[in-house]
């Protein structure tokens, strides 16, 4: 009522109760239902169920003017973007209107290091930094930026190992990588080598595994035959 400023005990019930969940109609509600269960938790949902009311319509009896709220920000910038915020004073003896809407003002922050993270292909370094990973995609990747281009993608990202973070709106500042059209995209030497070199190791790879499954499967098929060959030699 007070932002926890103080605390007051209220016992509405002497024995315990699981509290499954809390009902009200807005958040502006001064009254609300707590649902929940009774008796020993061994019974599980087997125990009879019980709805509390409460009612603090009688608590601040007036409602919050102009004066009585204050502007708040939980950070200075959180994912590239400050937001300011409209709530009641700690102090303000009033309720909020049942119909009042959060107000809040949002404007975008300069781009620093800490928005970014390491973009695909890329892995943290002990040293702090983004390093590639070693993978034959990721090297066809590094070799031809516009590798993704298709007739339904206008743009590629030629990255330098960061990007920025989901959801990050910040503007200006620190910048990392270029974004092209792919209409302009550079034939990279070697790029399509690279995807070649991609598209035979996972062939190569397939290939093994099928060789190696063929070839357990064979020798199990022998040793089977001649069990049954050794077995038939004991009958006669």
């Amino acid at each position: 009522l007070n932002d926890g400023a103080s605390f007051e005990t209220c016992t509405f019930r002497s024995v315990p109760m699981t509290v499954n969940n809390i009902l009200t109609r807005s958040f502006n509600a001064r009254n609300f239902l707590l649902e929940g269960l009774t008796g020993p938790e061994e019974a599980g949902d087997a125990r009879p169920g019980l709805l509390i009311l409460f009612d603090f319509a009688d608590v601040h009896g007036r409602e919050c003017a102009a004066a009585d709220y204050e502007e708040w920000s939980p950070a200075e910038c959180l994912l590239g973007e400050h937001v300011v915020w409209q709530r009641r004073k700690a102090d303000a003896m009033c309720h909020n209107p049942i119909e009042r809407e959060v107000t809040k003002d949002e404007r975008a922050c300069e781009c620093t290091e800490n928005d970014y993270e390491c973009d695909f292909c890329f892995t943290l370094g002990a040293d702090g930094r983004c390093a590639p990973l070693p993978t034959q995609t990721c090297k066809a990747y590094a070799l031809n930026p516009s590798l993704f281009c298709t007739e339904d993608v206008e743009q590629f990202y030629e990255t330098d190992g960061y990007r920025k973070q989901p959801n990050n709106r910040c503007e200006g500042g620190v910048t990392h990588g270029t974004v092209s059209s792919c209409a302009d995209a550079p034939t990279k030497s070697g790029s399509k080598t690279g995807v070649v070199l991609a598209i035979l190791g996972v062939g190569l790879l397939m290939a093994a595994i099928l060789g190696v499954t063929l070839y357990v499967y064979m020798k199990r098929k022998k040793a089977a035959h001649s069990y049954a060959s050794f077995a038939d030699d004991d009958v006669e």
